[in-house]
């Protein structure tokens, strides 16, 4: 996940502290599957920088924000790697041959995110007038549950119904899946529902404002190209811009398939190769790379 970063800095406290405990122990330490900042806050900060150098494998889901962060803590390059997210892999494995003719919504309305009730309603009118332009569903692609920031509810307002939120209860995993596949395009503000369609072969416009989630998917269209196009929210214009973004996805949907699936593959690969490594770490008899 993306916990270490001053969004969630008392998680990431609690999470650096135990590594430090196992670490004092002599006790093998990895981190996998990791989104790593912004890291700007003092103390926070300055933790990381004594407790990051010593684990002993970190596992980058980006390189772009994650990589120069580790760096400049004094983590040495010989214990990272870069491997895509963990969950790119059950997308990927589930694609289908053919694009599907709908657009999947998504966004996360949240203080971290940056997003309130007046962006949603700003966002709103454009994605209505890209599925009437191309006679697609708004398929709606929740993933949190917390309360306070529920996809659904937000969903429901960029459909334009705020008041009939539907997947009010959990959407199972391959249920998401499914419907990521009847899409064309997807518009998320949620960093995972552009993960599953990234893997599956689907170009994502990605919605960022706050430096959380420009991090998030700065990295993410590093990993997969052009076929994650990440739209600010912080600028003028944006409704025109998301309509923008979205009408290059849709035309190019069919050529980005390819190198879509293909950055996928690789990721794969990269995760089950830094995997392995971890099974060095905790063979019986010394530790390897400590």
């Amino acid at each position: 996940m993306g916990g270490i970063t001053d969004v969630f800095a008392d998680y990431a406290g609690g999470v650096l502290r135990t590594l430090d405990l196992a670490a004092q122990h002599g006790v093998a330490t990895a981190m996998m599957g990791q989104g790593l900042g912004p890291l700007r806050d003092g103390p926070l900060r300055r933790l990381a920088a004594i407790v990051l150098p010593r684990v002993d494998l970190i596992a980058l889901r980006e390189a772009r924000a994650g990589a120069p962060l580790l760096r400049a803590l004094g983590v040495s390059p010989a214990r990272v790697v870069t491997t895509g997210d963990d969950a790119i892999e059950v997308a990927y494995r589930l694609a289908t041959p053919d694009l599907g003719g709908d657009l999947g919504i998504n966004l996360r309305r949240s203080d971290y995110a940056g997003v309130d009730t007046a962006l949603v309603e700003a966002l709103a009118p454009a994605l209505a007038r890209s599925a009437q332009r191309h006679a697609a569903m708004l398929v709606g692609l929740p993933i949190s549950r917390v309360p306070g920031e529920e996809d659904a509810v937000t969903i429901a307002a960029l459909r334009g119904d705020p008041g009939n939120p539907s997947d009010r209860e959990p959407l199972a995993l391959p249920a998401l899946l499914e419907r990521i596949r009847r899409c064309r395009v997807v518009v998320t503000g949620s960093y995972h529902a552009g993960v599953f369609a990234l893997a599956s072969g689907i170009p994502v416009v990605a919605l960022a404002r706050s430096p959380y989630y420009v991090d998030k998917f700065d990295g993410l269209a590093d990993q997969f190209g052009d076929g994650c196009a990440v739209v600010r929210l912080d600028a003028d214009g944006v409704a025109g811009r998301l309509e923008a973004a979205i009408e290059q996805s849709w035309a190019r949907a069919g050529d980005l398939r390819p190198a879509l699936l293909g950055a996928a593959a690789r990721q794969i690969e990269l995760g089950h190769a830094a995997y392995r490594r971890l099974a060095t770490l905790v063979r019986p008899g010394p530790l390897a790379a400590r």
